[in-house]
């Protein structure tokens, strides 16, 4: 049997699971993620329309999330790049 992830790793691990998740999901489609000036990111945005976006934020402890940084990110101050 295999070791255990280090509890420091466990995030990093979890985001990529659904990174591969969304990737076999939405095999067709971009997957994106945003992130400001200040460093503050969205994991993974997969845009359907103009005006219609998913935004997904992983973590692996549910204390640790943030609503505000998703509610502050918007289309006039971030940065786009592709996963």
């Amino acid at each position: 049997m295999g070791a255990a992830a280090a509890p420091e790793d466990r995030g990093q691990l979890w985001e990529h699971l659904v990174l591969e998740h969304l990737q076999e999901r939405f095999a067709n489609q971009p997957i994106c993620y945003w992130r400001d000036k200040q460093g503050r990111e969205v994991d993974f945005v997969l845009a359907h329309r103009r005006d219609e976006v998913d935004a997904i934020e992983c973590k692996w402890d549910p204390g640790a999330f943030y609503w505000k940084i998703i509610a502050s990110l918007t289309p006039g101050h971030l940065t786009r790049g592709a996963h």
